[in-house]
């Protein structure tokens, strides 16, 4: 028995899962806000209750966090599958076993409390400005909600966005997000109040699409990889795959945005669950890897190829 993996299955499960946090977190700042309307936000400061609109971000945040599950389990029964397809037997991933369920919760958990923390952050110093700037409760309130699913330094640059706009308008021209189509009114001088409001409201939708670009990217990679190591842990321990004769390869993107770290991962192999090595001596299971530090894993592109069997054909291991 030896078969390996195939790119486009490994592909195709990333760009469905990419395709998921993305869809689902901008789910997740559409309910946010449609729960927390200005005139609900504007209640809860007035009354020095701003704190319970955190309640409502934690439980729109606890939703988004179970498309982890979700990716991971389709990568489990996927990897299952192809174990089938390619041994003897009649190999059933167990998505309801002890370690499964405990990868999951850790996931959603870390994502929870990730999120939490940043929104906090970010809504707390909206609030603190708003107030140090002397705006009255309802300017504060939308500010608040404006605020949500940014992080600090996307909602600094907003409003410093804002700022340009108002004071010199042309330095804005240089911003990669902004609505191009508003630059002529830009070069024309001067801009009134509503329409500056529509740029920044247009800037800080194209933060928040960013943000999702990159969150989809990272997350779909923890899911998938921890679903397909799962599931082939699962056919070990089962029988349907002998021990230490899987492999697996580094794999980037083999272009000039590829990391410099990373570039000299492309074609690392190792077997189990030996790590492979990043250019910085940094040890990591898998492309996305929690347990990295962020500069290694944020916004990666790479993926592994697994080798599955004595006689499969070993890559040159490259150090």
């Amino acid at each position: 028995m030896a078969f390996k993996d195939t790119n486009s299955r490994v592909e195709k499960l990333l760009t469905a899962a990419e395709a998921s946090f993305r869809r689902e977190f901008d789910t997740m700042v559409r309910a946010a806000r449609f729960k927390l309307t200005v005139p609900v936000l504007e209640q809860l400061i007035a009354t020095g209750r701003f704190a319970l609109a955190f309640d409502t971000l934690e439980e729109v945040i606890e939703n988004f966090s179970r498309t982890w599950g979700k990716r991971f389990n389709i990568a489990m029964a996927k990897t299952a599958t192809l174990v089938r397809k390619n041994t003897p037997g009649n190999f059933q991933a167990q998505q309801a076993s002890e370690s499964a369920l405990r990868k999951v919760r850790e996931a959603q958990a870390r994502i929870v409390r990730e999120f939490l923390r940043q929104q906090r952050l970010v809504s707390r110093q909206s609030l603190v400005d708003s107030m140090g700037f002397g705006f009255d409760t309802r300017t504060q309130a939308v500010r608040f909600r404006d605020a949500i699913g940014l992080t600090r330094k996307d909602a600094a640059a907003v409003e410093s966005y804002r700022r340009a706009l108002e004071t010199n308008p042309a330095l804005t021209l240089e911003r990669k997000l902004r609505d191009r189509r508003f630059d002529r009114s830009v070069r024309l001088g001067r801009l009134p109040a509503s329409r500056i409001d529509r740029m920044v409201d247009r800037y800080r939708e194209r933060l928040l699409a960013a943000r999702a670009a990159v969150i989809g990217r990272t997350e779909a990679r923890r899911a998938v990889r921890e679903g397909v190591e799962e599931s082939f842990q699962q056919a070990e321990q089962a029988g349907a795959i002998q021990p230490n004769t899987r492999r697996k390869m580094w794999i980037t993107a083999r272009d000039e945005k590829v990391r410099g770290s990373h570039s000299p991962m492309d074609g690392q192999v190792r077997e189990g669950n030996d790590p492979f090595i990043s250019g910085d001596g940094v040890a990591l299971r898998y492309p996305g890897d929690g347990n990295a530090p962020p500069g290694e894993v944020i916004n990666c592109r790479c993926h592994l190829l697994d080798i599955v069997g004595a006689t499969a054909p070993t890559p040159q291991i490259s150090q």
